[in-house]
C-alpha cells in the first residue's frame, strides 16, 4: 500500500512538473509574440502615393501625397506619435496644396497574439494654398489649427506581415477630411518593412482614391 501511495505521488508530481512545462513554453511563446508585436510600433516612416480627384483609383493622376513620421510605445501601450503631410490636388487648372504638422499620444490593446487595436489623438497645424495654374494666380493661403483622431484595427499574420485598416477623423477652420487606410506591411532584415496601401479622402463635396508605397525602419 505505501508503494502504491508513493508511486502515485511520484506519478502526480512528474505530471504537475510536465503541466508547467508545458504552461511555461506556452506562455514564454506567447511572450515572445506580444513582444515581436509591440516591437513594431517602435518605428520611423516615409510614405508616397498618388491617385485620383473625385474619381475611382486610377480615374486619373491628380493627387500625389507623401508622409513622414514617427511612433514610440511606452510601457506596451502608450504610444507618442509626430506626423508630417504634404498633398497637392490639381483639378481643373487649379492647384491646391495642403501641409500638416501634428504630435499627439494614443493607446494600443492587445487582444489577443495576432489581433491588436489602438487609437491617437493628434493636435497640430494646417497649412492650405490655392493657386490658379495659368496664368500662375494665387488664390487662397491660410494655415489654421488642426485636431484628428484614429482608429486602426492590426492583424499580425506572421511575424514578417501585418495588415492593417485605418479610419480618422482630422477637422479644422480650413479642412474636413475623413479618412479610411488599409494597407500590408512586410517585415524583413530585423528592422526594416515595406508596405503598400490604399487611402481614400474625404472632404465633404470632393473625394481622393489613392494607391502608394511604404517604408518602415524599426528602432
Amino acid at each position: 500500500m505505501e508503494w502504491s501511495l508513493v508511486g502515485r505521488k511520484r506519478r502526480m508530481c512528474s505530471c504537475l512538473i510536465s503541466a508547467a512545462g508545458i504552461l511555461l513554453s506556452t506562455t514564454s511563446a506567447a511572450m515572445d509574440q506580444t513582444a515581436v508585436n509591440a516591437g513594431k510600433y517602435d518605428y520611423v516612416y516615409v510614405d508616397l502615393s498618388s491617385g485620383s480627384y473625385d474619381k475611382s483609383l486610377g480615374g486619373n493622376n491628380n493627387v500625389t501625397a507623401m508622409g513622414i513620421g514617427a511612433s514610440s510605445l511606452y510601457d506596451d501601450q502608450w504610444l507618442l506619435v509626430l506626423d508630417y503631410s504634404a498633398r497637392f490636388f490639381h483639378p481643373d487648372n487649379i492647384t491646391e496644396e495642403t501641409y500638416t504638422l501634428r504630435a499627439g499620444a494614443g493607446y494600443r490593446y492587445e487582444i489577443n497574439e495576432q489581433w491588436d487595436i489602438s487609437t491617437r489623438a493628434k493636435v497640430g497645424s494646417l497649412w492650405n494654398k490655392v493657386t490658379q495654374d495659368n496664368p500662375e494666380v494665387k488664390l487662397f493661403s491660410d494655415s489654421k489649427f488642426v485636431y484628428s483622431i484614429d482608429a486602426s484595427v492590426n492583424y499580425f499574420v506572421t511575424k514578417q506581415l501585418e495588415l492593417a485598416a485605418i479610419g480618422e477623423l482630422s477637422r479644422s477652420n480650413l479642412v474636413d477630411e475623413d479618412k479610411l487606410q488599409l494597407r500590408a506591411d512586410y517585415h524583413f532584415e530585423d528592422n526594416f518593412a515595406i508596405g503598400v496601401l490604399y487611402t481614400h479622402r474625404d472632404f465633404g463635396a470632393d473625394t481622393t482614391n489613392e494607391g502608394g508605397l511604404s517604408l518602415r525602419y524599426r528602432f
